[in-house]
């Protein structure tokens, strides 16, 4: 996958607009996002799990290159 884990931790933290995004992957993120929030110490975790989620869906790891 071309996105970066570091890539992929600035968009949990962010409030960027997902709506190029297909439904799967904006539910994961904004899911992601929301537990981050509460709980800022599982960034590396919820980062790991977002990864694990793009390598397994290439339709997910394509959109997220263009982040």
């Amino acid at each position: 996958m071309a996105v970066s884990k570091a890539k992929l931790q600035q968009l949990l933290q962010s409030d960027q607009d997902l709506s190029h995004m297909s439904l799967a992957t904006r539910i994961v993120v904004g899911r992601l996002r929301i537990e981050v929030q509460n709980s800022p110490g599982a960034l590396g975790a919820k980062t790991d799990e977002l990864y694990a989620f793009a390598a397994e869906n290439e339709y997910a790891a394509s959109e997220l290159t263009t982040i």
